[in-house]
């Protein structure tokens, strides 16, 4: 007479393995992303305070349509080369806010330019370069901040932690943003 006994151990011990590699590979799909995006944040860290506001020049302000903002990059064209533009995160007093990505090359539009008005194209400071730029939006916005977007190894756009920010203030005496 045959008994099945031996069986019952091999299904189990199969049975185990399988539940283990089930779990491990559930695991895995959750952990991975994330370990990518810890690492690819980590690569951020070096690019806190690239970009600052400069207001020696009197051009960060607003005058109700016209909203100006002059950034200076850090000078370390080891940086440089991974960066590809910023955004910019304008506020109101209600909280309420609006975002401009700003790329390098990208075509300058009713909306959003350079101080400068012969620029067709918008060009991000770099290495240590200093640029006006003017957002035109009927709005009380009351501060601005700059977030610096890099390109990663894979070729992805990554908008980094905010390198600076900076209150607005008013361009009515001279209405300095009014260049056209």
């Amino acid at each position: 007479m045959r008994t099945n006994r031996g069986l019952s151990t091999v299904v189990a011990t199969v049975l185990l393995i399988l539940l283990t590699v089930v779990a491990a590979g559930l695991i895995l799909q959750f952990v991975v992303p994330f370990a990518r995006d810890i690492l690819f944040r980590a690569e951020c860290t070096k690019y806190r305070g690239y970009f600052q506001f400069e207001d020696d020049f009197g051009f960060i302000c607003t005058n109700g349509t016209s909203h100006g903002v002059t950034i200076k990059s850090n000078s370390d064209n080891n940086l440089a080369e991974k960066v590809i533009g910023f955004d910019l995160l304008f506020v109101t007093n209600l909280t309420t806010s609006k975002t401009i990505s700003v790329v390098s090359g990208q075509d300058v539009d009713a909306t959003f330019g350079m101080l400068d008005p012969l620029k067709t194209k918008i060009s991000i400071p770099t290495s240590g370069d200093i640029q006006t730029f003017v957002y035109y939006e009927k709005a009380d916005y009351i501060r601005v901040s700059v977030f610096p977007v890099i390109r990663k190894g894979n070729g992805d756009e990554l908008v980094c932690e905010e390198s600076d920010k900076i209150s607005l203030k008013s361009c009515f005496p001279l209405n300095k943003l009014a260049i056209t």
